[in-house]
């Protein structure tokens, strides 16, 4: 049920029990930020290596692993200590609400918590996504030293088929370096999807953790339902798919470019029926304004002859025209 309410003010105490909550909620957002913006920039420096040169020696490849190494291991430390952080955060969360449950009205607490759930369920699906990148290149290392040590075998058994050995060497490199390119822009990307997925949902928590302090102060009044969606920029998901009207549109897009299709739009902005129900489809307006001859000459007498209208896309047409003459546009044969 929707809680319309206006709120006659609560205690100081209750006041500053429920800004320390909001304290402690920007703090573990602060920090879990930093974790992430180093476990970012750890993977891009790695993703930088990676994609640079690939080593031609066992001697080299051993270096190379021993950079990309040390990286993933930060990366890993960082991401066990965001999963620790968040664990934490989770259990004094619950231990407080059983608090606020008891102290604090239900509206506040109720706008207070309302994205907690959303909230773990986006970070878990950020954290899940920094672990698996690292995976994704350390099968690739793998892949890397193997091949390497299949050329350098080849060179060693025949010397004279060095050169063939290169050249299949090198198209195999290639291959598992463009394997790996499009691996971690996906990856990447998905990572950045998340972390804008879960900024946002702790921008609106923080948003109704204030409209809860504004209502508990007595300042405001509220009309709040857990299951309202469209607030704070959030809309419901569709369950209609926009693809199929692409088509329609460029098709309309070619109607309106062409000349016929100049006149049938003109006709229906001047002669629409003004008792249109909302919804009623162009091309029956179209139809409507074509069978309305006398309507369209009546509008054309009381349109300026400067007038033009101007449609998106379509390029101007100048026109010589004698003065007193309706535009172009509105010339509808009879």
């Amino acid at each position: 049920a929707v809680v319309s309410t206006q709120s006659t003010g609560g205690s100081p105490i209750q006041i500053s029990m429920l800004e320390e909550e909001m304290v402690s909620r920007t703090m573990y957002w602060r920090r879990q930020r930093t974790r992430e913006q180093q476990i970012n920039s750890t993977l891009l420096r790695t993703k930088a290596i990676i994609l640079d040169a690939l080593p031609e020696s066992l001697e080299e490849m051993e270096e190379f692993k021993k950079d990309t190494d040390e990286l993933l291991g930060s990366v890993h430390r960082d991401t066990a200590s965001m999963k620790d952080s968040h664990q934490k955060e989770l259990k004094r969360r619950g231990d407080m609400c059983s608090i606020y449950a008891q102290q604090l009205p239900t509206v506040a607490v109720a706008m207070t918590t309302e994205n907690d759930e959303e909230e773990k369920k986006r970070e878990e699906q950020l954290q899940q996504t920094f672990s698996r990148i690292p995976e994704v290149i350390e099968r690739h290392m793998s892949k890397v030293e193997e091949e390497l040590k299949k050329f350098l075998e080849r060179c060693a058994k025949n010397p004279h088929g060095a050169e063939a050995a290169r050249e299949k060497h090198e198209a195999m490199t290639e291959r598992l370096q463009n394997d790996i390119r499009n691996q971690l822009l996906n990856r990447l990307v998905q990572l950045d999807e998340w972390s804008c997925s879960l900024e946002y949902i702790r921008e609106r928590a923080h948003l109704c953790g204030e409209e809860a302090k504004e209502w508990l102060s007595g300042k405001g009044g509220v009309s709040w339902n857990k299951s309202t969606q469209g607030m704070y920029g959030d809309m419901p998901a569709s369950t209609s798919s926009h693809k199929d009207l692409i088509p329609l549109i460029e098709k309309l897009i070619e109607l309106l470019k062409s000349n016929s299709g100049k006149q049938m739009f003109a006709r229906a902005l001047v002669g629409a029926p003004s008792n249109a129900a909302p919804g009623t489809s162009v091309l029956r307006t179209m139809e409507h304004a074509v069978q309305r001859p006398a309507v369209i000459q009546t509008a054309q007498r009381s349109v300026p002859s400067k007038l033009k209208l101007v449609l998106p896309g379509i390029k101007e047409e100048e026109e010589e025209e004698e003065e007193g003459k309706p535009s172009g546009l509105f010339n509808v044969p009879g």
